[in-house]
């Protein structure tokens, strides 16, 4: 799911050897993953 999230550009993984190790980031706004996620009920109850 991460390798994907990489593909689209919405996460960048740093370097390591190996993959438990690498350094994650969000590449968009933090406001713009809250508010796409509120349009889904799991997600909408966990932001709360």
């Amino acid at each position: 799911m991460c390798t994907v999230l990489n593909d689209q550009g919405i996460l960048k993984f740093g370097q390591a050897r190996r993959d438990k190790v690498k350094r994650v980031s969000l590449r968009v706004d933090e406001s713009d993953i809250t508010f796409s996620l509120q349009g889904i009920r799991f997600f909408r109850n966990c932001l709360l």
